[in-house]
């Protein structure tokens, strides 16, 4: 088993319950986890493109609009055991880790995979879990 941050953020998301919930949920469905008085985790199943697309987004409520704080669009890849950010975005910032076809941001890259891989931390610390989840269509 390697140590690249794509692996390690999967082995995170397994934990977390994330991976399987991927599978419950399917395409066009999403799903909503709670734990204590912490923002809801919202994971929507986006579609299946080389791995299943999904996001996980936190939202908080500013002048009656929902806005995402954070949002990350990321793969997963079950035959290479990874997961990889392709978008983040907040209520400030867009980013996009292949811009356009044949390119990829190396920096951005690296930069969202790295959050990514503390915020699976802090979801972990706390105590979000996917097995407690509720799926809706």
């Amino acid at each position: 088993m390697g140590n690249t941050i794509f692996e390690r953020n999967y082995r995170k998301m397994e934990k977390l319950g994330l991976i399987a919930l991927a599978d419950r949920i399917g395409p066009d469905k999403s799903a909503r986890i709670k734990s204590g008085g912490f923002m809801d985790l919202c994971v929507n199943y986006l579609y299946d493109n080389l791995g299943q697309i999904v996001s996980l987004t936190h939202y908080y409520e500013q002048n009656g609009d929902l806005c995402p704080d954070p949002d990350m669009v990321v793969r997963i890849d079950r035959d290479m055991s990874i997961v990889e950010v392709l978008t983040y975005q907040d209520s400030l910032t867009y980013r996009r880790v292949y811009p356009k076809s044949g390119f990829v941001d190396l920096a951005a890259r690296k930069d969202l995979n790295s959050f990514l891989g503390q915020w699976l931390k802090n979801l972990d610390m706390q105590g979000f879990n996917g097995e407690n989840a509720i799926v809706r269509a």
